[in-house]
């Protein structure tokens, strides 16, 4: 499947900012609804074998801040328009665009870009990997509280 991502924006014309009827319109009804303990909705959808998680801001406002699609190695990836990029390559593309890369557990966050990989490291599809987007500013905490701590490369340049 032909995956697109645009920066701080969109995945599969999941784009940040739509309302749940929104979203609705593209995926289809949510499989699983649930408000988290932020007072957040998170609405799950389930496309063939594929798991796609929207979290909407607080549910008087109801905007889509946070979209996490499941993805495979088959997949092919569009990134900002560019060429088709393999999942493979995915990881080692996104860090040669973006100068801000940070890490936790299994994920590298690409602060310029707007976008979390999860799981990379796994040579197949034992275990899921994901991709996200998300809102500006929605991970300075998480960097400020040092979850996400500067990747080596950041480190060393800081030196």
């Amino acid at each position: 499947m032909e995956i697109d991502i645009v920066s701080y924006a969109s995945i599969m014309g999941i784009e940040l900012g739509m309302s749940p009827d929104d979203v609705e319109k593209v995926l289809g009804k949510p499989t699983f609804s649930s408000i988290n303990p932020n007072n957040y909705l998170v609405n799950e959808y389930l496309l063939s074998n594929r798991l796609v998680v929207v979290c909407f801001d607080k549910i008087e406002f109801g905007s889509a801040i946070d979209a996490h699609v499941n993805v495979f190695d088959s997949d092919i990836f569009v990134v900002n328009d560019s060429d088709p990029i393999s999942c493979k390559l995915l990881a080692n593309t996104l860090s040669q665009l973006d100068n801000k890369k940070y890490v936790w557990d299994d994920e590298i966050l690409f602060l310029e870009l707007g976008v979390i990989l999860g799981q990379f490291d796994y040579e197949d599809d034992e275990y899921p990997k994901y991709v996200d987007i998300f809102n500006i500013g929605s991970q300075d905490d998480a960097i400020d509280k040092g979850i996400f701590k500067p990747s080596i490369i950041e480190q060393h340049n800081a030196l």
